[in-house]
């Protein structure tokens, strides 16, 4: 059966000109979705949440369904511009989606070629972003890979303000270096400047990370993690100093606190003066990467 092409007097505001102008039935976008999405997932490739209420109205009009095709081409089945303001909380930031989404009740997961696709044909509604997300290696012998829906939350803090901490998102597969520019940023750090991170595994114990080229997956990081972001002095020495290097130590920086008290973490050993995001600077004290607050 040949499903006509969308005339001028179906479209809807929203719709674009490739629509209005017939140049793609709905024969044809149907049959181009359809095979888009049993693209097999590859890791870094991103993938786009789209509201499923939207996506089985959009099915409804294009005929996706063989047993529905009394509404196929029908002003009234028209599904309009995309709209995913049912995922997302208040304030429309993609990132920022409503907590125990599931696939195929709330959302739809398209490949890029589909989402532009759609949006091409239905247009999206004005103030709202993309919900993008990027296909991750999940596995940890064997590759199992799925789209990251919900980022990881890290908590950072500049030192020594230890209690004023910042909730920030990030892939498992950010690296060290983008957390560390994000931090800089959130706290008006100048790019030029070197710094180091650490994070806690015990109530009272920082260590510090040291090699920043890793990904948040293997740091082992997890979720509300305390990460904290240490800025050189001018001098060459840095604030969190060891005894044993002729500088004083730093205050007591005293207990940190977030959502997950326990996590288990292969400690990481070698030179501990890290550096920062381009170099170690000349002259920095030497520290133990695993030290007391």
């Amino acid at each position: 059966m040949t499903v006509p092409k969308v005339e001028d007097k179906d479209h809807q505001p929203g719709q674009a000109a490739a629509v209005e102008t017939g140049v793609d039935t709905l024969e044809h976008q149907r049959d181009l979705v359809a095979k888009l999405q049993k693209k097999p997932m590859v890791q870094g490739d991103r993938w786009y949440l789209l509201e499923h209420k939207w996506f089985k109205q959009w099915k409804k009009y294009v005929g996706y369904d063989t047993w529905e095709m009394s509404t196929v081409g029908a002003p009234t089945a028209n599904p309009g511009p995309i709209d995913n303001s049912s995922l997302l909380k208040e304030g429309n930031d993609p990132e920022d989606l409503r907590e125990h989404l599931i696939e195929e009740l709330d959302y739809a997961l398209m490949p890029e070629e589909a989402w532009d696709k759609l949006v091409e044909w239905y247009g999206f509604v004005p103030n709202q972003a993309p919900i993008a997300r990027t296909v991750v290696d999940y596995g940890m012998f064997l590759k199992n890979l799925r789209v990251e829906i919900y980022k990881m939350e890290l908590k950072i803090c500049l030192h020594p303000n230890i209690d004023d901490l910042k909730t920030t998102r990030f892939s498992r597969v950010a690296t060290l270096e983008e957390v560390d520019r994000v931090a800089r940023s959130v706290f008006s750090v100048p790019e030029d400047a070197n710094t180091r991170l650490w994070h806690r595994f015990s109530t009272n114990t920082l260590e510090m990370i040291t090699d920043k080229s890793k990904t948040i997956q293997d740091e082992s990081l997890y979720s509300a993690q305390v990460v904290l972001l240490e800025v050189q002095n001018s001098n060459g020495s840095w604030p969190r100093s060891s005894p044993a290097s002729g500088n004083s130590p730093s205050p007591q920086l005293g207990a940190l606190t977030c959502a997950n008290t326990v996590a288990t973490s292969s400690t990481q050993h070698g030179n501990a003066g890290s550096s920062g995001s381009n170099n170690s600077g000349a002259g920095a004290s030497s520290t133990t990467p695993g030290s007391s607050y």
